[in-house]
């Protein structure tokens, strides 16, 4: 069984007035599982020489921007940049995976008890 309706399963069994599973409970439940995992993985030893190479990327592509800005060529500039946005965006999706998680619990939490 996926994870995802595991999870919505356990929900179910430990909600008393199911009409409170409503989709917005379940796509919160969904993005918990996704933090979850995201957060194990930052945890793990790959996750953490993930990040390292991740930073020394976005240190390079800062390196090339602010280095040769001057010489490249706009679709050279705006690569770089792309591949700078790329990578911090899922370096910042694994380090802030924790806080991500924490919140979405608390918000899981508080749609089941109204």
């Amino acid at each position: 069984m996926p994870i995802r309706k595991r999870n919505i399963a356990a929900l179910k069994a430990r909600v008393k007035d199911p009409e409170k599973i409503t989709q917005e409970v379940e796509e919160t439940a969904d993005q918990l599982d996704k933090a979850h995992a995201l957060d194990v993985l930052a945890q793990s030893e790959g996750g953490k020489v993930l990040v390292e190479a991740l930073l020394s990327d976005a240190v390079s592509d800062i390196s090339v921007i602010t280095s040769r800005y001057k010489v490249l060529s706009h679709s050279e500039l705006v690569t770089y940049c792309a591949s700078l946005g790329a990578t911090l965006l899922v370096m910042q999706s694994i380090t802030r995976s924790k806080r991500n998680k924490d919140a979405l619990k608390d918000q899981l939490e508080e749609m089941l008890k109204e």
